[in-house]
C-alpha cells in the first residue's frame, strides 16, 4: 500500500518529468554538433517503483535543513562511453543544464566527468560507477549535489549553501 508522500513524490516527479520533456527537444543544433545526450534524466515516477530503503533516503534528504528540493534522475551511462556527445543533465525543478566542454578521466572502475572553469556559466564534477552517479553541479547561483538511491537512480538536490556553518579555525 502506497502512502500519501510516496504518491504525492510521484505526482511532483510526473510533473517535473513533463517539464524536463518540453525543455528537451532532442535535435542537433545546426552547425553539425552531435545530439545531446541526457547523462541524468528525470525518472517518470508514474511508472517508476520506490523501494522502502529509497523513500528513507529522499525523506532523510529532504529533512536536511540544507535541501532546497530534491528530483530524481535516471543514469545513462551510454552517454559517455564511446563517441563524445553533447550531455545534459536534469536538474531539480525540471530545469536542464547542458555540460558544454567537458571531460572524461577514468579512474579505477569509476568515469568522472568534469567542466568548467573560472568564467563558465556551470561547472561540476561526477564520478559515475556503473549505474551510481555522485558529484557536485554548480550552475549560476545554484549548488547541485547528486548521490545514487539504488536501482540506477539519483537523488539530484538543490543545496542552500547558506545553511551551512562556516568550519571552526584549525
Amino acid at each position: 500500500m502506497l502512502t500519501s508522500i510516496t504518491l504525492w513524490i510521484r505526482r511532483v516527479m510526473a510533473v517535473v518529468l513533463m517539464a524536463a520533456a518540453l525543455a528537451f527537444t532532442g535535435t542537433a543544433p545546426a552547425g553539425g554538433d552531435p545530439e545531446k545526450k541526457m547523462l541524468l534524466q528525470a525518472a517518470d515516477m508514474a511508472t517508476t517503483q520506490l523501494t522502502e530503503k529509497q523513500l528513507n533516503t529522499i525523506k532523510r534528504i529532504k529533512g536536511s535543513p540544507s535541501t532546497i528540493g530534491v528530483s530524481i534522475a535516471r543514469v545513462h551511462k551510454d552517454t559517455i562511453e564511446g563517441e563524445k556527445a553533447r550531455l545534459a543533465v536534469s536538474l531539480q525543478g525540471g530545469k536542464t543544464l547542458d555540460i558544454p566542454n567537458y571531460r572524461l578521466t577514468k579512474v579505477d572502475n569509476a568515469i568522472l566527468v568534469q567542466w568548467g572553469d573560472g568564467d563558465a556559466k556551470s561547472s561540476g564534477s561526477l564520478a559515475v560507477r556503473g549505474t551510481m552517479v555522485t558529484g557536485l553541479i554548480y550552475s549560476g547561483d545554484a549548488v547541485y549535489s547528486v548521490e545514487p538511491i539504488g536501482n540506477g537512480l539519483q537523488a539530484v538536490v538543490q543545496i542552500n549553501q547558506a545553511k551551512y556553518k562556516d568550519h571552526p579555525p584549525r
